[in-house]
């Protein structure tokens, strides 16, 4: 009878105890997570705005920041500017000034140290591969610093992306760098495009003169 009794009172302080089916789960995805971090390097003076774009696999229902330059002391050279597009390449947002942005989380991430740093908030409504442009705000006579680009979530886990080392000084031939054209000019064909129609178009020629 004791020893029934004692069995009973354990498995009820076990189910007392015991985590609450679903609570892990909803923890995980309220907390913040790592998606990427990179640091940018571009070349040129800040007047001409040179840019790298960078491929970014989002979950749809998850919320994103994105965060430039963040970490480094206010000054001309830390002053970013960033895009985001859609997987069908429509823009969907572009911050300067994370001040500026009216949607930064003070109750998630702390406040940038530089006041010049770029965020952008976004939740996705679709999964897929989305483009973030990093550029520069066009200052005069002034060669910009590396950027720090951060990219943080809030959702559903997802695996972290990992960057090779990238060259100084290049802003292309990385592997997770993707050039898209702007919106107006998507139709136009590049010029790798007509030249590979010129090599199609002589090879055939060619092979009916034969």
């Amino acid at each position: 009878m004791r020893k029934n009794f004692l069995a009973s009172l354990a498995l009820s302080v076990g189910a007392f105890f015991a985590p609450i089916p679903g609570s892990e789960a909803q923890a995980q995805q309220t907390q913040l997570q790592t998606l990427l971090t990179q640091t940018v390097t571009l070349t040129g003076q800040m007047s001409s705005q040179p840019s790298q774009n960078i491929t970014v696999n989002l979950v749809a229902g998850n919320t994103y920041y994105f965060q430039v330059a963040h970490d480094v002391p206010f000054s001309n050279s830390n002053d970013p500017e960033q895009y985001l597009y859609s997987p069908s390449g429509t823009q969907l947002a572009f911050n300067d000034d994370w001040q500026n942005s009216g949607t930064f989380p003070t109750s998630v991430l702390p406040a940038p140290s530089n006041t010049w740093s770029s965020f952008i908030g976004y939740t996705a409504t679709v999964s897929g591969a989305y483009t973030l442009k990093v550029t520069t705000f066009p200052w005069s006579n002034t060669t910009p610093n590396p950027f720090t680009v951060l990219v943080s979530y809030q959702g559903t886990p997802q695996p972290p992306i990992t960057t090779p080392p990238t060259t100084p000084g290049t802003t292309t031939g990385v592997p997770n760098v993707k050039l898209n054209l702007p919106a107006g000019d998507r139709n136009q064909p590049s010029q790798f495009a007509m030249q590979r129609d010129v090599w199609m178009t002589s090879a055939i020629h060619e092979r009916r003169a034969a």
